[in-house]
């Protein structure tokens, strides 16, 4: 091979890793984002869990009748 086709494939070459670990920081982004999202909803439903437990262990008091005007 001349320089002129060495240097081309040395830059091909690394522009294909580039490209390679561009994607793979994508999918771990992208897996990263749904796990946080997975989290985000299973501790909304444990709130809201601890929510409910606490209601129903409160006494209910009575509503107070409306006063007439």
């Amino acid at each position: 091979m001349s320089e002129s086709e060495d240097r081309y494939q040395a830059a091909y070459n690394q522009l294909n890793e580039t490209l390679v670990a561009v994607q793979a920081e994508h999918e771990r982004l992208h897996a990263t984002s749904e796990t946080a999202e997975q989290n985000l909803g299973t501790f909304a439903d444990a709130i809201a869990a601890a929510a409910d437990s606490l209601r129903a262990t409160i006494p209910q008091q009575p509503e107070a009748p409306a006063e007439s005007a």
